[in-house]
């Protein structure tokens, strides 16, 4: 199946749903690789206390319509598993299921009949799934809360298994991080990704942390404690941190096998400000401490460069940050074309 560039419209929206929220994860003016974990719920992200894992907004139907066409090119390409104990996915699954009924319970629902019943009333999907195999088994479409919201009606879910499912109705994607309590030896054991940002779930599963991680520029000082980040993902937390790049357009899937990105003409600043994005990915992690595992969440936004630019902290913070970028970081990023006209047009 060939694949097409898809770029998301950041004007949709769904009546009746808030609006995205604003991020801007630079708080230095400096481009820092770090672990950079908050405690969800206790410390302030932007001012702000957080308490959700999972951010439900206007563009709720484009996001799902980006997993659905991932799920239609093939699913294998952007869901893999290894080794991931029926334990450990029986209680992300009903972690994640109990966890959206507590966030937004107007939007779903979870029953016992004696089949686990999950209802996504946003999109009208009502899964019935057999509570020994987390296979759904069957399911039902009915109206959506929000016009233009069947964006699974043409999905047959029955034979697949409740963690996809229930992650296909999330913004954001999702990957389980497992260790073995023995030899402290640890694996990426789930993968979930309709959106990656030039990466692949088929390289990176079953890989361990320093491993998964080994491309990232500028990552040794993070690599010297990452027996404590993986100790404090399991059994702390939970926790929200933030990534940024810069991207030349709002496409969600950029699998490496895919279409590559826009091209800029180089040492133009005016098209560089206004045709680049900040791509920023919230990131939360939830420990699993009964499992040797911790689950984390990934939400993707697009801020237009131009927007930054209209506001002189934010515009002045990342130009520095884009200017103190190491040359492996903007190899990393791909961003050695277009940092000087983009540092120009933020001055």
């Amino acid at each position: 199946m060939s694949v097409v560039l898809q770029e998301l419209d950041l004007s949709e929206r769904v009546a009746g749903l808030p609006e995205p929220a604003d991020y801007f994860p630079i708080e230095t003016g400096r481009y820092e690789v770090q672990a950079g974990l908050k405690i969800l719920g206790k410390q302030p992200v932007q001012g702000r206390i957080e308490t959700n894992f999972f951010l439900i907004d206007a563009q709720y139907h484009a996001y799902l319509r980006a997993k659905r066409e991932a799920r239609r090119e093939d699913l294998s390409k952007y869901y893999r598993r290894h080794a991931l104990s029926p334990a450990l996915e029986r209680a992300a699954t009903a972690w994640l299921m109990q966890r959206l009924c507590i966030e937004y319970p107007d939007y779903f629902a979870l029953e016992t009949t004696p089949a686990l019943v999950f209802t996504n009333r946003l999109i009208g999907l009502r899964v019935s799934i057999d509570p020994e195999s987390l296979v759904v088994i069957d399911q039902a479409q009915g109206p959506s809360a929000h016009p233009g919201g069947e964006v699974f009606a043409d999905v047959d879910f029955r034979g697949a298994d409740a963690l996809d499912v229930v992650t296909s109705c999330l913004q954001e994607d999702l990957a389980l991080v497992a260790m073995d309590p023995e030899d402290r030896r640890d694996w990426l054991a789930c993968l979930h990704l309709s959106y990656p940002n030039h990466w692949s779930p088929a390289e990176k599963i079953a890989q361990p942390f320093l491993a998964v991680h080994a491309p990232v520029a500028d990552f040794e000082r993070v690599a010297r404690t990452s027996d404590k980040i993986l100790e404090a993902m399991i059994h702390r937390g939970p926790f929200v941190r933030f990534a940024w790049g810069i991207a030349t357009d709002t496409a969600l899937n950029h699998h490496p096998e895919n279409p590559p990105g826009r091209a800029l003409p180089q040492n133009d600043p005016i098209v560089a400000g206004e045709s680049t994005y900040m791509r920023i990915e919230r990131q939360t992690l939830q420990g699993f401490p009964e499992h040797h595992a911790a689950l984390f969440t990934i939400r993707t936004y697009f801020t237009p460069v131009r927007r930054i630019a209209a506001d002189p902290e934010r515009r002045a913070q990342l130009r520095d940050a884009l200017a103190t970028m190491s040359p492996e970081a903007l190899a990393y990023k791909g961003l050695e074309a277009i940092q000087a006209p983009l540092v120009a047009y933020l001055r």
